[in-house]
C-alpha cells in the first residue's frame, strides 16, 4: 500500500506517516503544538543518522503525545532525482506492512461469516495448484501454510520483480515448486500466501481489492490519505 496500496500483485499500499501514526496513537484530531526543543533536537539527530547509517532517501516522523503533535517532520529527499524534500505528509509505499490491512480485511469477512478460518482456500479461490489447495485461511493468515514464497526463489523473481503483474501470474511463479513444509506443522514469512489471501478479498467479495481496502477499511478508519499504490493515479506528494 501507499500510506498510499500498488497495483503490482504484490497487493501494496502507501500512506503519509502522519494518518497511520494519529490513527494508532490518538483517537482524537491531533493539534499541532511547538516541539519541545530537546525532543525536536534529539528526533532531528536520530532522523538524520538513519539516513547517513542506512543510507536511506527520507523518512518522515510524527510524536503525538494525546493530542497533542510534538514532532510533524520530514527528513531527506522524497525523490532523489527531482531533489524533492520529504515532508510530514509526503506518500510512502508501506511494502509488507499492508499485510495487516490484507489480514484485517479477511476477518471482517470472517465476521459477516462469509469466510471461516479454518476453510481450505479451495472452498473461496479456484484453479490453485493442487498441494496448496487444503490449505487454511488461517494457515496462510499466520504464515503456517508451506506454500513457498515467490520473493524466496532468487533470479525468477529478481529479474521479474518491477513488472506490474496480476495475481495468477505471482501465483505461477512458485505453483510448481514443492511445499516449504506440510501445513500447519512449522511457520515461515510467506509472501505468496497473503497474494492468495488477496485473491480470497476478490472471490468472495466481489469487489476488486483496491476497492475493498479503501472503501471497506482505510476510509472508515480515517486513513484519507492510505491508498493501493495503483501507479496510474495522481497522488500528490508520493515518494517514487
Amino acid at each position: 500500500m501507499y500510506h498510499a496500496l500498488s497495483k503490482p500483485v504484490r497487493r501494496c499500499l502507501s500512506s503519509t506517516l502522519l494518518a497511520l501514526t494519529a490513527l494508532l496513537l490518538t483517537s482524537q484530531p491531533a493539534h499541532a503544538q511547538p516541539a519541545p526543543t530537546p525532543l525536536r533536537a534529539t528526533i532531528d539527530s536520530l532522523a538524520q543518522s538513519f539516513i547517513a547509517t542506512h543510507k536511506a532517501p527520507a523518512v518522515s516522523i510524527a510524536v503525538l503525545r494525546g493530542t497533542d503533535t510534538l514532532v510533524l517532520h520530514g527528513y531527506g529527499q522524497a525523490d532523489l532525482d527531482q531533489q524533492v524534500p520529504a515532508s510530514a505528509t509526503t506518500l510512502y509505499r508501506i511494502g509488507s506492512i499492508t499485510k495487516q490491512f490484507t489480514a484485517a480485511a479477511v476477518m471482517q469477512l470472517v465476521e459477516k461469516g462469509k469466510v471461516a478460518l479454518d476453510d481450505p482456500i479451495s472452498l473461496h479461490v479456484p484453479g490453485l495448484p493442487t498441494a496448496w489447495q487444503h490449505v487454511t485461511v488461517r494457515q496462510l493468515l499466520n504464515h503456517t501454510s508451506g506454500i513457498p514464497s515467490y520473493t524466496d526463489v532468487g533470479e525468477r523473481w529478481a529479474r521479474r520483480w518491477r513488472e506490474d503483474m496480476p495475481p495468477d501470474t505471482i501465483v505461477a511463479i512458485t505453483a510448481a515448486d514443492s511445499m516449504w513444509f506440510a501445513p500447519g506443522t512449522d511457520w515461515r514469512y510467506d509472501n505468496t500466501g497473503y497474494v492468495v489471501l488477496g485473491m480470497l478479498l476478490d472471490h468472495v467479495s466481489g469487489v476488486p481489492y483496491p476497492r475493498f481496502i479503501e472503501q471497506k477499511l482505510l476510509r472508515p478508519l480515517g486513513l484519507e490519505d492510505s491508498w493501493y499504490c495503483d501507479m496510474v493515479r495522481v497522488l500528490p506528494g508520493r515518494a517514487p
